[in-house]
């Protein structure tokens, strides 16, 4: 929720046929809405694995997104993008590439800095964690 009380939300719109990934698109709730506002397909060079979206805002209400792509050789890559109060989304920007990345991120903004902390697991279990600066 940012500070006007307005819900960001982000998740993938599985392509056709798939049941593992598609686009990504963030999208605002207005406070006493009821329908998605602002929707945008954020643009990542692959496909946005599902359960992967993770959203959170700083203390100036600008909202941030970490996911994960999934190349067609296997590959996964974990991204992340953010939106400036009144601006363009940012990015995406690689934090880091793995065959063997677990399908989640988890993603926490720091209020004062603005620097977004996001964890992702590997399938052995070991989780990894990046601080990108915004």
């Amino acid at each position: 929720m940012d500070d006007l009380g307005n819900a960001w939300v982000a998740y993938v719109q599985y392509d056709t046929g798939s049941t593992i990934g598609g686009k990504l698109l963030v999208a605002e709730l207005p406070e006493k809405g009821t329908k998605l506002t602002n929707k945008i397909q954020l643009k990542s060079p692959y496909t946005v694995t599902g359960r992967s979206v993770s959203v959170a805002l700083d203390s100036g209400g600008a909202p941030y997104v970490a996911w994960i792509d999934r190349t067609s050789t296997g590959t996964h890559s974990v991204r992340w993008s953010r939106k400036p109060s009144g601006s363009k989304w940012t990015g995406p920007h690689h934090v880091a590439s793995n065959k063997s990345f677990g399908t989640r991120t988890h993603l926490a903004v720091a209020p004062t800095s603005g620097n977004a902390h996001i964890s992702f697991p590997l399938t052995s279990g070991k989780l990894y964690h990046a601080m990108c600066k915004p």
